[in-house]
């Protein structure tokens, strides 16, 4: 490994010589521990890379590392992007699910530190779990929900063709592509709609829903025991 240079001369050697060999042979792995043992000033640091790679300004940047890195259009990148953000909807409704279905059920002490950590770890489990995961142990509870959430698994497919495929001819969904067909695109849509409306019912009506029931009727129980606890007393003031 090159030993770390101390100038800005050496510097701005770096940063033209990476310029010259962009994408090339040029081992990105010793120049980043080079890069981040140089000295620089709080300013430098906040544009550092920027001046690495040769960019003036931050719209530079987003511009020429898109045409670097990637051969699709913009409309194929909002397409891209908006089947990202609607499989991701959908996977914190699952978290959603998981966390407040075991909620109710972690063994409080009393003890505000304590308890708030429990509940944080608790978070932390289920931030950690994959949407694979999270898919394998829901289905056999949701597959009998006589309403439209059958299209989770076809989603969720298409999510994992765009991210690991480069060419976006040969994604499929349902027969067609969304990329390609635009009503292919809005039944995308409409299907992910239909199932973040039915996986939001589902979370009331099998979560939330009995929990606040359960809540309403300890309420209840308690002031039924209050007024049998007040019975004796007004009986022996008479």
């Amino acid at each position: 490994m090159p030993s770390p240079p101390d100038s800005a001369a050496a510097r701005e050697t770096c940063r033209l010589e990476f310029r010259e060999d962009i994408f090339g042979s040029f081992k990105l792995s010793e120049f980043r521990v080079i890069v981040e043992a140089m000295p620089t000033t709080n300013d430098e640091k906040k544009n550092q890379y920027l001046d690495l790679v040769g960019f003036e300004t931050p719209q530079q940047a987003y511009k020429k590392i898109k045409e670097w890195t990637s051969s699709l259009t913009d409309d194929d990148h909002f397409v891209r992007s908006v089947i990202f953000d609607i499989h991701a909807g959908i996977e914190i409704l699952f978290r959603q699910i998981f966390y407040h279905y075991f909620k109710p059920i972690v063994f409080e002490t009393g003890k505000t530190t304590e308890d708030k950590k429990v509940f944080s770890d608790l978070e932390k489990m289920v931030e950690n779990l994959s949407f694979g995961q999270m898919y394998n142990i829901l289905w056999p509870i949701l597959k009998n929900w006589p309403y439209d959430i059958g299209s989770i698994k076809p989603l969720s497919d298409l999510r994992n063709q765009v991210a690991h495929q480069i060419d976006v001819e040969k994604i499929n969904y349902k027969g067609r592509n969304p990329f390609r067909d635009a009503d292919s695109f809005a039944q995308v849509f409409f299907d992910a709609w239909a199932t973040r409306q039915e996986l939001t019912k589902f979370f009331h009506r099998r979560i939330t829903g009995p929990q606040e029931e359960c809540k309403r009727y300890y309420k209840a129980y308690e002031e039924l025991e209050r007024i049998k606890r007040s019975e004796p007393e007004k009986r022996d003031e008479k």
